[in-house]
């Protein structure tokens, strides 16, 4: 019997007794995003010692890390063919063998550096949105004035979001957005076989609901777009899995309007219940 495959967010990790979360792991495929590591690096909701402990034990019962979403996306590009496996399986059985010593699986300056890296994706993305309410300006007031009309909550908003960038060229977005790491833009990120075309018409999704909020007054913070950014990371991953576990309400509902075929649970008891 073939084992359903399950991305992992850090409030299901975070918030799962530990003995019940490895029980998970050992009749299911869970998949530990790259994500996931970097928000309990930088979060205070759990200690180093704790935080270590849980990884290994989990690694240890069964379950995987995967490759950086970014590398990914830049081995796309390079070798212009679409990811066809997500998991690190090298870097799994490394973390596995030999365990976790914190001042030399991750350092300082690494982390500084992914959070430069996600810090510059995530002022991209408002730029994006600005762009893309110039563009219905002059374009498409029609939408511009059905966006001002919308007053539905955010998952309902998110499917309207999902329509409206369904109906853009995604390739396009995408050759232009990763144009540095693109050898030949015409045989890139074709379809929804390639992750980079998921990650693109997520961060469009996002750009969308920017715009709508900008013009009901509120403009995120460059904070609230980082964390933002990292639900698009969770989800580009959903892309090449059966199924999400998340503890927030807000990367669930993305996730059902984004993917309505996957599973999107907010707890391991919800997926044996």
């Amino acid at each position: 019997m073939t084992t359903m495959s399950f991305v992992l967010d850090k409030n299901v990790f975070i918030g799962t007794n530990q003995q019940e979360l490895c029980k998970f792991v050992g009749s299911n495929t869970v998949i530990l995003p790259e994500t996931l590591f970097y928000e309990c690096y930088t979060s205070n909701e759990l200690s180093d010692k704790k935080f270590f402990k849980r990884l290994y034990q989990l690694l240890k019962g069964g379950a995987y890390v995967t490759y950086q979403l970014m590398q990914i996306i830049r081995d796309e590009g390079e070798n212009l063919s679409p990811c066809s496996c997500i998991i690190d399986y090298s870097e799994t059985d490394n973390l596995r063998t030999r365990g976790f010593i914190e001042e030399k699986t991750v350092g300082k300056a690494e982390i500084d550096e992914k959070k430069k890296d996600r810090s510059k994706m995530a002022i991209s993305i408002k730029k994006l949105a600005s762009t893309i309410f110039q563009k219905l300006e002059s374009d498409d007031p029609d939408c511009l004035r059905e966006m001002r009309r919308l007053q539905m909550n955010r998952k309902e908003r998110f499917r309207k979001w999902i329509e409206i960038a369904d109906q853009n060229d995604i390739h396009d977005l995408a050759t232009k957005s990763f144009r540095k790491h693109v050898a030949a833009p015409k045989r890139f990120c074709l379809s929804t076989d390639w992750l980079s075309w998921h990650n693109m018409r997520l961060m469009y999704t996002f750009a969308l609901e920017y715009s709508y909020l900008g013009i009901t007054g509120y403009c995120p913070k460059d904070e609230n777009a980082e964390r933002d950014l990292m639900d698009i990371e969770y989800l580009t991953f959903l892309a090449k899995s059966d199924g999400l576990l998340a503890g927030d309400k807000k990367l669930g509902y993305l996730a059902k309007a984004t993917f309505p075929n996957k599973k999107v649970y907010s707890s391991v008891q919800d997926v044996s219940g």
